[in-house]
């Protein structure tokens, strides 16, 4: 955006809006990349901040992607990241200042994992800032595959197998792995945004940052009475912080949604968040009991697992899932592609599925096993978050159960032919 010079914007963005509410598309929403460190530059390219037309709605927030590069990749101090919230309003149109486009990772920079030494306790502690802090969070493809090449274009490996998989997570296979640990953990952020609005569009208020180096980093999101409380540790010891203030009155049961048998009883006075212990790399994020929602299941382990070769055609195939599911509506929702017949049984209180084909698997191929988004859960009726989740298992050079292997003699049986 930068290379265009400012009046182009001014006239090019409001033509284009102009046109997409006459075919009613009232909703949107443009922003454009400024690939520049200073607040004063990039927010220039926001609104009317350079006079003269409404230019862009937003912008990606690459001052602060440098910030917390430093706080949570390098051991820089968690004061810098507040700093540049409170530039914010001086700097942005107010129409984009809670509107700015955040981001760990992108295609003109080092991969997260490469700048912090592929440490994905890091990159979970920067996800969970990333997903619960002002602005509107991107995900680059391959973050939650841990992928972690450095400059153009190791940075831009591919996700499925094929010529660009560079050594490192990427590797020369399927890259969609849907119980990853990283992707798993996206997908319990995004859950929680699904379920608070305030960690979507909730006032940002500073609560405690380290201006030292390495430490605590505390915050609140809050809209029309929900109000979450976030606090982090970048530091690589425990670390303590005091008490803060809340909105939520004394005696107030809260609820970390991390770690939901941990709770906290406000007390009185002007700081009743109580003051918090936290191990290195830690994350907690609070809310009332009384307004703590259901998440939506997901499949947490599958069995074999994504991307498995030299799998038998006769395996069974195994879905953990994150909640007891409703028997019915998960087996209908189901599916192996290609098609087999097999029967299901089920264990550890209705959370884990197991499907035995009672043909062989197609052998040779990819086969994809997929849970549609009718499959709900047993205690709330909440939909599989995902229209899809699936299942790889490629199939080159499978082991053929006793009556298809290669004969003792060297030669193939009629079945391998």
């Amino acid at each position: 955006m930068k290379h265009v010079d400012i009046g182009a914007w001014q006239y090019f963005n409001p033509k284009i809006r102009e046109y997409a509410n006459s075919v009613g598309k009232t909703n949107f929403f443009q922003f454009g990349e400024v690939f520049h460190g200073d607040d004063t530059y990039v927010g220039r390219y926001t609104g009317t901040k350079a006079g003269g037309a409404f230019a862009n709605d937003s912008v990606l927030d690459f001052p602060l992607y440098y910030k917390a590069l430093s706080a949570f990749a390098q051991n820089g101090n968690t004061k810098q990241i507040e700093d540049h919230y409170n530039n914010i309003p001086g700097k942005y149109d107010p129409y984009s200042a809670s509107r700015l486009i955040t981001f760990i990772d992108n295609h003109d920079v080092s991969r997260f994992m490469s700048t912090a030494g592929n440490d994905t306790n890091r990159l979970n502690l920067a996800l969970s800032w990333l997903y619960t802090s002002l602005g509107i969070p991107t995900l680059y493809y391959g973050t939650e595959q841990n992928f972690n090449g450095s400059t153009d274009p190791l940075n831009r490996e591919d996700m499925f197998r094929g010529t660009y998989n560079w050594p490192g997570p990427a590797k020369n296979r399927d890259n969609f792995d849907m119980t990853e640990r990283t992707f798993r953990r996206i997908a319990l952020l995004n859950n929680f945004r699904r379920l608070y609005p305030s960690l979507r569009r909730g006032v940002h208020n500073n609560l405690w940052n380290s201006s030292g180096g390495p430490g605590i980093l505390a915050y609140s999101r809050n809209l029309n009475g929900e109000e979450i409380y976030i606090v982090l540790n970048t530091a690589s010891s425990s670390q303590t912080i005091a008490a803060r203030p809340t909105s939520y009155p004394a005696n107030t049961v809260m609820v970390n949604l991390l770690n939901t048998n941990e709770t906290v009883t406000t007390t009185s006075g002007s700081d009743r968040f109580p003051s918090l212990s936290l191990a290195a790399g830690e994350f907690k994020m609070f809310i009332a009991k009384s307004r703590m929602l259901p998440l939506d299941p997901v499949v947490a382990v599958q069995s074999p697992s994504h991307d498995s070769t030299n799998v038998t055609v006769t395996t069974p195939i195994t879905l953990t899932f994150s909640k007891r599911m409703n028997t019915a509506t998960t087996e209908s929702a189901f599916s192996v592609t290609p098609a087999v017949p097999g029967t299901f049984s089920w264990a550890n209180n209705n959370t884990v599925m197991t499907f035995t084909p009672t043909t062989e698997l197609v052998g040779r191929t990819v086969v994809v096993v997929r849970v549609n988004s009718t499959a709900t859960d047993a205690e709330s009726g909440e939909p599989h978050p995902r229209r899809v989740r699936d299942l790889l298992l490629h199939g080159h050079g499978r082991r053929w159960p006793a009556s298809r292997q290669h004969r003792a003699d060297g030669g193939n049986s009629a079945a391998d032919k």
